[in-house]
């Protein structure tokens, strides 16, 4: 059954939850693809790799599920080039 709020209206989800972008490997696109098929939204941390692994990290989800998931960049890092591929 969804729980309907603001947030779960604005992004297209069954339950208002948003999944921790954990980085070092654990919230990878199995756990991301999870979240999403859960009704959550998912979170992909692309920040921690290279901008190419990032690209393949995002098809992976894209080619899993057609849920929104959101990518988490760190300002410290310099997102720019980790924006512009999420933003492809």
């Amino acid at each position: 059954m969804p729980f309907v709020t603001p947030f779960t209206e604005r992004f297209g989800l069954r339950i208002p939850i948003l999944q921790a972008p954990m980085g070092g490997g654990i919230a990878g696109p199995p756990l991301v693809v999870a979240a999403c098929k859960a009704g959550a939204l998912g979170m992909l941390p692309i920040w921690p790799m290279p901008p190419d692994a990032a690209e393949q990290q995002i098809d992976a989800v894209q080619s899993a599920t057609k849920a929104p998931f959101a990518v988490n960049l760190n300002v410290a890092f310099g997102p720019e080039a980790h924006l512009a591929v999420a933003l492809r």
